[in-house]
């Protein structure tokens, strides 16, 4: 009931945050509700039922002595349970994320890919503990800090590793959204120079370009260049037929259920041509965009048919361009020679950048009243609306993604409530030695501060590699290495680690001896 109000809840603010309804049928949607319960169904059944049935089959006298049922649960059950209990988990989680993408093929390779990154998290993990504890047991005259912390990794190294796994992938995912909102938009503005076109004009008709040109430098902008556009639709290659339904990838069926904006001439000097040779103005040849070419398979050498507002029309590759669509610069898909396109058809655009001391309204105004059917694209206006609704998105998923967080933290509030017992029996046998108070809390917070900031510095450094990777391999922005994140990380990690453990071991520290006794006496 509680996942159900929250659902609820979310829904509105976010339908009431973006102003549109995000396909929720009333205050609550139960395709969610339904399957949150079979999640749930799921997740119990898998870890939760393995220890349920042992428990059924141990004796009756086994359960009777705490020591014994205490060694009972905490058995390992043996190397082929964790490795069948292991599959059922990443079977688990690869329906999980089916259901919630649809695509098979990307829940197993994101199943796949967190299972490794976890499993190579709790080795690193490992040694650097073990390393640590052998390190300071060689020390000499160690403090008692020093000494707790010896104890504390040799005695509860494997527990501090789940509890750190835990708090560390549930503020993975909120310092890699905070890390896309702030550097991958820095860098995408630093990629742009302080001159980059903010302004298109569209839709100039032939005869209009000498007095276009003329109103562009009295607004004192020298640099347009207008260049030719052609619309057509690709109907062949290599004289055979080609449509949407030829191929399976999504963006070749759009490429080919549209039609192309085409252009003629030379290539621009911001073009790379990568493979190939320039375009001979005579001859029928195309100069195509390598991701294009990738798409639909497109090679150097293939003819290509095209349907120019009915007239069919025809072009040999002769290279592939590769090109930066967020470079502001007029580019297209595919520039022919003249001797293809000069006579069809066409409009004339251009971009340039309009300083912000320039009146660009009475430069819209007069294009405008000059020639009606010419369109100025204010650029500076769309980033920043583009900004603003990036910024409301990820602001939107980070508020979501807050309950990863909450279960992060109840993960390591279940680990520190297993061990409480045992914590209670160490603090009371360490005040009966004549440990102070003072000492023992120093002892429980450096736990706590460890687990936080080791959770929090790696979950601040996957988010820097994870974030750094996206924007050079999608984005093809560069993103230096910053440790600001990791320190973050460190520094939340650690206040939410001793807040929640603070609050789940406070009858550690409360508990008088005597009552402890007796307790281990009964």
């Amino acid at each position: 009931m509680q996942g159900l109000l929250l659902q609820g809840i979310g829904s509105h603010v976010l339908n009431e945050l973006f102003g549109s309804s995000l396909g929720l049928t009333g205050f609550f949607a139960w395709l969610p509700v339904l399957q949150a319960f079979a999640l749930s169904l799921g997740m119990t059944l898998l870890f939760v039922g393995p220890a349920v049935w042992k428990a059924l089959q141990a004796p009756v006298w086994q359960s009777l002595r705490p020591s014994d049922s205490y060694s009972m649960a905490t058995s390992s059950g043996g190397l082929v349970a964790r490795a069948g209990l292991g599959a059922l988990g990443l079977l688990g989680m690869t329906l999980l994320l089916w259901m919630g993408s649809g695509n098979f093929e990307l829940a197993i390779y994101t199943s796949i890919g967190l299972s490794v990154f976890g499993l190579l998290l709790f080795a690193v993990l490992w040694i650097g503990f073990r390393v640590t504890a052998a390190g300071l047991a060689t020390v000499p005259h160690l403090g008692w800090t020093l000494t707790s912390l010896q104890r504390i990794l040799s005695r509860r190294g494997s527990g501090l590793i789940v509890q750190v796994l835990g708090l560390c992938l549930a503020m993975s995912a909120l310092l890699l959204l905070a890390f896309l909102r702030q550097d991958l938009l820095q860098a995408w503005g630093r990629s742009l120079p302080q001159d980059a076109p903010n302004r298109f004009l569209l839709n100039i008709q032939p005869g209009q370009e000498t007095e276009v040109g003329t109103i562009l430098e009295s607004a004192g902008i020298k640099q347009a260049v207008l260049y030719p556009m052609v619309r057509g639709r690709l109907v062949s290659i290599n004289n055979q037929p080609v449509g949407p339904d030829d191929f399976d990838d999504q963006r070749a069926q759009r490429l080919l259920d549209r039609e192309l904006n085409l252009s003629y001439g030379k290539v621009p000097d911001y073009n790379v041509i990568r493979t190939g040779s320039p375009i001979e103005p005579r001859a029928n040849e195309v100069s195509v965009e390598s991701g294009i070419a990738r798409t639909l398979g497109i090679e150097v050498g293939d003819r290509l048919g095209f349907d120019i507002s009915g007239e069919p029309a025809w072009a040999k590759v002769t290279s592939l361009r590769d090109l930066r669509w967020d470079s502001m610069q007029v580019n297209f898909f595919m520039i022919l020679s003249p001797a293809v396109l000069q006579d069809m058809p066409q409009t004339f655009i251009t971009s340039f950048y309009l300083p912000a001391s320039s009146e660009a309204a009475g430069l819209n105004q007069s294009l405008t009243s000059r020639f009606p059917g010419v369109s100025l694209i204010d650029l500076d206006a769309m980033i920043s609306q583009v900004r603003r609704m990036l910024e409301q998105v990820i602001g939107a998923v980070q508020a979501l993604f807050m309950f990863s967080l909450a279960s992060g933290v109840l993960v390591l509030w279940a680990a520190l409530l297993a061990s409480r017992d045992e914590r209670i029996r160490e603090a009371t046998l360490l005040r009966a030695l004549g440990a102070p108070r003072a000492r023992l809390v120093v002892r429980q917070a450096t736990e706590l501060l460890l687990v936080g900031a080791v959770a929090g510095f790696a979950a601040g450094l996957v988010a820097q590699l994870l974030g750094s990777l996206l924007a050079e391999q999608v984005f093809d922005l560069p993103v230096p290495f910053r440790l600001t994140w990791p320190l973050i990380g460190a520094l939340v990690g650690s206040v939410v680690s001793l807040g929640a453990g603070w609050i789940a071991l406070r009858q550690v520290l409360s508990t008088p001896p005597i009552l402890a006794f007796r307790r281990l006496q009964a």
